[in-house]
């Protein structure tokens, strides 16, 4: 079993939570004006009182419901989001104990900000650095760009350009850190079983695109590249991010 470091996203499971409490909170929201709605017609309804109340009470109506209808597609998709780097984690630790996973790692980017990587792993074979998504349909790409079912797979977000960021972003800490430059391997996971592609080992702009079940077998694929001292200069530095000990 590989050894593990970190700690599921607090990001996903608390943005999860809010947008459950928010939808459950508009849901309530709703109720209450319909059953005041309601009570309003129990006096004396004629169709001007009948008009007037609908003008008053539509809007309402309308705006709560958008707000918990798109509260709850948040929470869907937080809720997804936890439940894929949950799966992509259980199969990780499915490797021997020679490898080593790092989870929820938050390093600097170009711009300052601290951005999320999902995994490292490090291991005899080389570093990892793992975009996780949880979504299914026929994934292929064309005209240099990631198709879901024939459509362009994200309107908000590039996932190439983000998997490749961030391992870029591991491979400078690493070298700041140990002066010494690894190459650190993109890899984005698609960890639904519903999601179909064929893109083998090889490289789509750079970077690995897979499946979960075959994500094992590729970081075995590679060449054994990384001495004991080396792991270890990689496990120290990439534990002094996370601040825990090794579980």
């Amino acid at each position: 079993m590989a050894k593990y470091n970190g700690s599921p996203s607090r990001y996903l499971r608390s943005m999860k939570n809010l947008n459950y409490f928010v939808t459950i909170a508009y849901f309530v929201l709703l109720v209450y004006l319909y059953f005041g709605f309601i009570k309003n017609l129990n006096f004396g309804l004629t169709l001007e009182k009948f008009i007037i109340l609908t003008i008053i009470f539509a809007p309402f109506f309308i705006y709560l419901k958008n707000k918990a209808k798109y509260h709850s597609k948040e929470f869907n998709n937080y809720r997804k989001g936890s439940e894929g780097e949950d799966d992509t984690c259980k199969e990780l630790m499915k490797l021997s104990d020679d490898y080593y996973i790092y989870e929820d790692l938050k390093l600097l980017n170009i711009n300052g900000y601290k951005g999320n990587i999902d995994f490292v792993v490090i291991g005899p074979t080389g570093v990892f650095a793992i975009e996780v998504k949880n979504m299914r349909g026929n994934i292929t790409f064309e005209n240099n760009q990631l198709l879901k079912d024939q459509r362009p797979i994200s309107i908000k977000k590039n996932f190439i350009s983000q998997t490749i960021a961030e391992a870029l972003q591991v491979r400078e800490y690493l070298k700041k850190q140990i002066n010494k430059d690894y190459f650190v391997f993109p890899v984005l996971v698609f960890s639904n079983r519903g999601a179909k592609m064929r893109f083998g080992y090889n490289t789509v702009n750079d970077i690995h695109i897979l499946g979960r079940s075959f994500l094992n077998q590729f970081i075995l694929s590679k060449n054994k590249t990384l001495s004991d001292f080396d792991i270890s200069k990689l496990d120290y530095s990439l534990r002094a991010i996370l601040n825990t000990k090794i579980k």
